[in-house]
């Protein structure tokens, strides 16, 4: 987190200089929490091998491998995180400049591979009809590549809202974001299966697993967004609750950034956030 100190300090330095003006000033403190999807791409196994070289077991013969997307480039782990400040205009009160930082940690590429190997195990013979029955040995491996990023930048948008002391309101706007991605991990993992099936009779024998993980260089991002959502003020008459609002966000995004040992992206996202507004 060493990047947070500067980044916090560049917004203390737009926040410093947005007050000198008279006509501006700040009246609001948001905080956002929620999740990212992005549209991470399947990828061919060997740009994971480019990535992850040193990788042992994409270095495996992989004949008799399949291609499959299980997933279509979301995971638990893409959730974000915005702290900002909202500054106000005197003479344009349905407009609000917000500023502040933004952590997120997401994926931005996977690939998935199979494969199924079924050999002959045991013969069964039934006693009455001396009927025979075939049991298979089955064996399946999946291999599973991810990698991932954890993210920390600078944002601002312009937001227009609808009348403020209504006790719903809705606001719309643009913003963009800069930062650098760090933590890139290349995770590679591998899952084995071993059972046996046949006639009335299908069990597991064993399974195993083992996994790598590889550093990668951090990597400058960028992103174009567009807020949209419901503010709801919380009290009526009591002065503090008054102040406080609850909000729903949805921002559709593109980020742009140039990965290393990867390629320049340009990838779409939806962004939801539960938040909490703080005005006065």
């Amino acid at each position: 987190m060493k990047y947070f100190g500067t980044l916090f300090f560049i917004m203390l330095l737009l926040t410093s200089f947005s007050q000198e003006e008279k006509k501006v000033s700040i009246h609001n403190v948001y905080l956002l929490n929620g999740s990212n999807y992005m549209t991470a791409p399947f990828e061919d196994p060997s740009v994971f091998q480019g990535m992850a070289s040193e990788s042992q077991i994409l270095a495996q013969d992989l004949t008799g491998f399949t291609s499959s997307v299980l997933y279509p480039g979301m995971s638990g782990e893409n959730r974000t995180t915005s702290l900002l400040i909202g500054l106000s205009f005197k003479d344009k009160e349905n407009q609000i400049l917000r500023l502040g930082i933004n952590h997120r940690i997401g994926m931005y590429a996977h690939t998935n591979l199979s494969k199924t190997t079924k050999t002959p195990y045991d013969t069964l013979t039934s006693s009455q009809t001396g009927e025979q029955y075939f049991v298979d040995s089955i064996e399946t491996t999946y291999i599973q590549g991810d990698a991932h990023s954890e993210y920390l930048g600078i944002e601002a948008s312009m937001i227009f809202q609808t009348a403020d002391e209504d006790r719903w309101s809705f606001f719309g706007g643009f913003g963009i974001g800069l930062g650098i991605a760090f933590n890139n991990e290349i995770r590679i993992n591998e899952f084995n299966y071993n059972y046996a099936s046949g006639f009335q009779t299908s069990y597991y024998e064993s399974n195993s697993q083992r996994s790598e993980i590889f550093k990668a260089d951090s990597y400058l991002s960028s992103t174009l967004f567009f807020p949209l959502g419901i503010d709801f003020r919380v009290g009526k008459n009591r002065p503090f609750w008054q102040r406080v609002h609850l909000l729903l966000e949805l921002r559709p995004s593109l980020t742009v950034a140039s990965i290393p040992e990867y390629t320049t992206v340009v990838n779409p996202a939806m962004n939801g956030n539960v938040g909490l507004r703080i005005h006065w």
